[in-house]
């Protein structure tokens, strides 16, 4: 019967996105940067670092649909480059924050008391700082390195997810199951991992879907102010800036490399969104009842 439960609201949640047309959106934006990502140098035209200076400054044409940067290099390919090295930041860093901000929320919430003062204490000191001041002063003291970037997005992205999991958690520990299973001798691990961390998943998933929007931002950022992915690798953020230069005569360099962050930070919004509405069961009607018309074929 669990199965079957199980089961069934599986399909209400698909039936659910399938009705939402801007969930539908983000699910197809998000699917196309994962192309992008596996499949770029299948996709990709030409070489994203190959210099040409015969087609220096082109604008879009049938060779170049987006046009070439000051090196000649291809737009369009340094994009579809650029995603993978800023997805690749961005999964990477949710991923890491996602574990040490759980685990402190987990821990705060659940054994309260000291530990809880201390580590929620610790979070505000963190919180006190924008997180894009944060990483930008944490990439400047480790230096511009793609593992330190994505150390210092991690570290700056945690205080949320141990602010959420604590908030999540405190009212879990006073359910009836987890009284009735402390009472049978069940320890704290066992109550964290069988009880506890189940019915935080949802909040954890759709905190981290809006993360990666953030992530890719502040990547974005560091890159922009020259902090993020060295040359010649390609970035957006170093795209937009190494197009400043030349607004007036190749505007499309910083254009279509701007549309490119703000397509993927919408269509991460838009999924963690549409997340949220299926997950959240204080969304899926009155009272917390799945709607009727959900239920049916």
């Amino acid at each position: 019967m669990n199965s079957k439960k199980k089961s069934s609201e599986f399909q209400v949640a698909i039936r659910r996105l399938r009705k939402n047309p801007l969930a539908l959106t983000g699910v197809c934006i998000v699917g196309l940067f994962f192309l992008c990502i596996i499949l770029a140098p299948v996709i990709s035209p030409y070489n994203p670092t190959k210099v040409d200076l015969a087609k220096k400054l082109k604008a879009p044409n049938s060779s170049n649909l987006l046009g070439t940067d000051e090196f000649g290099r291809d737009v369009l390919s340094r994009i579809i480059w650029g995603a993978r090295v800023s997805m690749t930041v961005a999964f990477v860093t949710v991923a890491v924050s996602m574990i040490l901000g759980v685990a402190m929320g987990l821990l705060s919430g659940y054994f309260g008391k000291w530990l809880d003062n201390l580590i929620m204490r610790l979070t505000d000191i963190l919180l006190c700082f924008p997180i894009l001041l944060m990483a930008l002063a944490l990439v400047a003291v480790l230096g511009p390195q793609l593992m330190n970037i994505m150390f210092a997005v991690a570290i700056a992205l945690t205080p949320q997810y141990a602010r959420i999991i604590r908030g999540v958690v405190l009212p879990l520990r006073q359910q009836q199951y987890v009284e009735a299973s402390r009472g049978l001798g069940a320890n704290d691990l066992y109550i964290l991992i069988k009880h506890i961390v189940p019915n935080s998943i949802p909040s954890i998933v759709v905190v981290a879907t809006l993360n990666v929007a953030t992530a890719i931002l502040i990547e974005s950022s560091l890159s922009f102010l020259g902090l993020g992915v060295q040359p010649p690798t390609p970035s957006w953020g170093a795209m937009i800036a190494d197009g400043r230069k030349w607004l007036l005569e190749a505007p499309w360099i910083s254009t279509f490399s701007g549309a490119a962050i703000m397509i993927a930070v919408l269509g991460f919004n838009l999924f963690g969104d549409a997340l949220r509405d299926v997950l959240d069961p204080r969304l899926r009607g009155a009272g917390g009842a799945t709607k009727a018309s959900d239920m049916t074929p």
